[in-house]
């Protein structure tokens, strides 16, 4: 039997790293057209050094309920038709099976693109005044990916953010092959740089054919070593790497940035009868192309 154990949430025994409170900037809208991987400059430890602008991309998830940090995880900056998104699990915001009922999430952001040692808290209610979720989830309710609405004029006024976009996903014409390396942004453990509000990066490899969604479901599978705290990581192609084209005549050519393959959610295991489960490795990656679809229903309101 295969199973799939959702990692993402950290239960407040394993966080690791304690928050750096730290305070005003705008938002970085410098999207490269082309998806290249443009860099900021950044003052760090009394230098001046060029950093990749996903650090302004991804943000732990710190998940409350009432004035309790339940749980850590992972999420990223979406960009739609002027509006921005965090993007996460499904289990991150509510999962009835374990008992995981947060009614606000937590994150601590960039708030000065020159200086990465400032930042502040930025707070995401769940619920709407009424008791309705304020979360958007798949139409066919089977995703385990959601899209919260955030406050675009507050992140502009005060925060830096990087986010993604459609122009940032793996063009239609090109080709990624299975055991190609894949990057994993995220917090696992809730681990990171509390100096400079950084999130780690693990690397993977794809492990399954892409973009045949395995088992018939949205996903693909992901060889790497990942940890809870992890839920809710953007999976991305690594930069400067050759790409093939789909086409009768195949090219190769440079990639210059990173491309958004997806969202990391849970690591797959198998269980021997007997002899309990069995890790493999795996991981549980849905498609990208689903976070879209998902906006699409704020948009249709």
């Amino acid at each position: 039997m295969v199973l799939c154990v959702r990692y993402g949430v950290v239960g407040l025994t394993l966080a690791a790293a304690a928050s750096a409170p730290l305070p005003a900037a705008a938002i970085l809208t410098d999207f490269p057209s082309d998806g290249a991987a443009a860099g900021v400059e950044v003052a760090a430890a009394g230098a001046t050094i060029e950093i990749s602008h996903l650090a302004f991309s991804v943000a732990q998830v710190e998940c409350f309920k009432r004035s309790k940090l339940i749980a850590r995880a992972t999420g990223f900056f979406y960009a739609s038709a002027g509006d921005i998104y965090l993007i996460t699990n499904r289990h991150v915001v509510r999962s009835e099976e374990a008992d995981h009922l947060p009614d606000k999430l937590k994150l601590r952001l960039h708030t000065d693109a020159a200086d990465i040692r400032r930042n502040d808290v930025y707070v995401v209610r769940l619920y709407d005044r009424d008791g309705q979720r304020r979360w958007l989830e798949h139409p066919t309710g089977d995703v385990d990916v959601v899209a919260i609405p955030l406050d675009t004029g507050r992140l502009q006024a005060r925060y830096v953010v990087r986010p993604f976009g459609l122009e940032d996903h793996l063009p239609e014409e090109v080709v990624i092959q299975v055991g190609e390396d894949v990057l994993v942004f995220g917090y696992p453990l809730g681990l990171y740089d509390v100096a400079y509000n950084l999130p780690l990066v693990r690397r993977g490899t794809l492990a399954s054919f892409y973009p045949i969604p395995f088992g018939g479901r949205p996903y693909f599978l992901m060889e790497c070593r990942l940890h809870r705290g992890c839920s809710g990581s953007p999976v991305l192609t690594k930069a400067g790497g050759l790409m093939q084209t789909r086409s009768a005549s195949p090219e190769m050519f440079l990639s210059r940035g990173f491309y958004l393959l997806g969202v990391s959610s849970a690591r797959v295991e198998k269980r021997r009868e007997g002899e309990g489960e069995e890790p493999l490795g795996l991981n549980e990656v849905w498609f990208a192309y689903l976070i879209p679809e998902i906006i699409a229903q704020d948009k249709a309101e």
